[in-house]
């Protein structure tokens, strides 16, 4: 039974608005109902995906002007600190994703290969009663 898909707050930045109607269609279609919690948690994923999109452009700008190696403090020869920076949010997002349950759909186990929490295996459990699968 599919639900209404909670809609953006405000503060989703417009870069970030199609992970949220993609990640709340697909809350709504299985028939849950984020609490707060979860939505806030999309809406920070939201927000790094964003600043990714800024840093990547920043850093693509960079580039083009060839300035991937750049001197460090010392006159020393070192990567574009944007290289980390792009890293870094990339992390952030997967690990928030990763926080609502957005993992690897494999039997009883999460992204990380390590055992579901209790909340991940309750919400699998509610979705296959509600799909009918046994």
């Amino acid at each position: 039974m599919a639900t209404k898909a909670v809609p953006a707050p405000k503060s989703v930045p417009t870069e970030g608005r199609a992970l949220w109607r993609a990640i709340a269609k697909q809350w709504a279609d299985d028939g849950l109902v984020p609490d707060a919690r979860e939505r806030q948690t999309l809406a920070d994923a939201c927000a790094e995906l964003a600043m990714l999109g800024t840093l990547e452009a920043a850093l693509a700008e960079q580039v083009g002007e060839g300035r991937l190696i750049v001197k460090g403090s010392m006159g020393q020869p070192v990567v574009n600190a944007l290289v980390g920076e792009c890293r870094r949010s990339r992390q952030a997002i997967a690990a928030l994703l990763r926080h609502l349950g957005l993992e690897d759909p494999s039997e009883g186990k999460g992204m990380q290969g390590r055992p579901l929490t209790v909340s991940e295996a309750g919400r699998r459990g509610g979705l296959a009663r509600r799909s009918g699968a046994r």
